[in-house]
């Protein structure tokens, strides 16, 4: 249920009865269950994922915004963030966590809302701001829908983060890969890079994708798959000590081999295709 602006408090999830429309009925309707809404600067709802953690079922929701500087004072988030939902009872959604990052805590409002995250972020008066994406999450997933013990969010100028989420009402964030910032450089595949001229300066990459775990290619063992605006297609290694139960706290998830060479085999074919044509 998407909330922004005027209708930020409409902001959350609504649980519908589609039972209808499953069973091709004639004339089907749909059915409101709950709703569960939230004012607490988090806005533009952006995916509800169905999981299960230790039999329980949840949603992971992620918003892909955050509310403006003013809501600061109200104590609100300047960026979008994930939660954790107990649906077990669908007639009672109940938030048990919020997956914050520090620039998410209501208490760095302000550096959320003002860090440029471009030139183009920054007026004429010399004011900043980070809008209209900033630092939020806009898409989350899990190692196992069905068993989630880690949840990978790739949260736009904050990078990917992940966070094991096998305690669902504590979890902690223990690893992220912030891809570097381009700047100036020209990019054709970069739909951030060609929003706008080529003196458009991009201070962060944007992480927007919707990072892949080995089983969601049918896979038991392997890397996470993920791509940003700037950087491309990369394959992540997690450090396998990157575990809430490890007190490691954050360990930075760096490219692996297999994404180097997926790079550089990458640039050879398409040098091979520049000197055919």
């Amino acid at each position: 249920m998407l909330g922004t602006g005027a209708t930020a408090a409409a902001n959350g999830l609504v649980i519908m009865d589609v039972s209808d429309f499953q069973a091709r009925k004639a004339n089907p309707a749909y059915r409101v269950i709950s709703q569960l809404r939230w004012d607490d600067g988090s806005v533009g709802a952006q995916n509800a994922l169905p999981i299960t953690i230790k039999g329980k079922t949840y949603i992971l929701f992620a918003d892909e915004s955050g509310g403006p500087l003013s809501g600061c004072s109200q104590g609100k988030s300047a960026a979008g963030f994930p939660r954790l939902i107990d649906v077990s009872d669908p007639k009672n959604p109940v938030t048990v966590s919020k997956l914050i990052l520090d620039i998410h805590d209501p208490a760095n409002c302000t550096v959320a809302a003002t860090t440029p995250i471009t030139n183009a972020t920054v007026g004429a008066n010399g004011s900043t701001s980070s809008a209209p994406f900033g630092f939020s999450c806009h898409y989350c997933n899990v190692d196992d829908v069905d068993n989630a013990k880690l949840a990978a969010c790739n949260c736009f100028a904050a990078g990917l983060r992940i966070f094991d989420i096998s305690n669902p009402t504590a979890p902690k964030e223990v690893a992220y890969l912030k891809p570097p910032a381009q700047g100036t450089k020209a990019l054709p595949g970069s739909q951030y890079a060609n929003s706008a001229a080529p003196t458009f300066v991009r201070n962060f990459d944007w992480a927007t994708s919707k990072p892949s775990f080995p089983k969601d290619r049918g896979m038991t063992t392997g890397d996470l798959w993920t791509t940003s605006q700037d950087n491309g297609f990369m394959v992540v290694k997690i450090d396998p000590h990157a575990t809430a139960s490890s007190g490691g706290g954050c360990a930075s998830a760096d490219a692996s081999l297999g994404g180097l060479i997926v790079f550089a085999l990458v640039e050879v074919l398409r040098r091979r295709r520049s000197r055919r044509s």
